[in-house]
């Protein structure tokens, strides 16, 4: 049975008052519940609350379902065997992170390693899910991002 069949989704509104809101249940096989939770929670800072129950987390979004869809989706990539999902979050100051995610996209798309960048705008942070040796590379093309866009005077002060 795949991962995504695990998946129970629940399109009813939680209460009157927040007609908006969605859940979606998920069954998580390899992932320790209480980590992922709040990996998510992070990652989609104020658009996904995450509750624990049981081996299962259950996702509560209140937007058009498309925060929710990410986190499964993202969930469905990392719930694996035998392997260790390395996640980095990295932090834009002076660079646009959907422009540099594009840029990083091109830059590693011949890498052998899978990876998964996903830049949130809200934030102006980029999220990697790869080894340490795309962290680094990450890094290196983030901080000469970062540096040919500084503005001198918000950097002395």
């Amino acid at each position: 049975m795949s991962k995504l069949a695990l998946i129970l989704f629940l399109f009813l509104p939680l209460s009157a008052a927040e007609q908006r809101k969605h859940q979606a249940s998920v069954s998580l096989t390899y992932l320790n519940s209480e980590q992922a939770g709040r990996a998510l929670e992070q990652l989609f800072e104020g658009d996904l609350r995450v509750k624990k129950s049981g081996d299962a987390i259950i996702l509560v979004s209140s937007d058009e379902l498309t925060t929710l869809t990410k986190a499964l989706s993202l969930i469905s990539r990392i719930d694996l065997p035998h392997i260790s999902v390395p996640t980095h979050f990295f932090q834009l100051d002076f660079t646009d992170c959907e422009r540099v995610a594009a840029q990083l996209e091109k830059l590693l798309s011949n890498e052998t390693a899978e990876f998964t960048l996903t830049p949130d705008p809200r934030t102006n942070r980029i999220f990697l899910i790869g080894d340490d040796n795309l962290k680094l590379k990450v890094e290196k093309f983030i901080a000469e991002a970062e540096a040919a866009n500084a503005n001198p005077d918000e950097v002395a002060s």
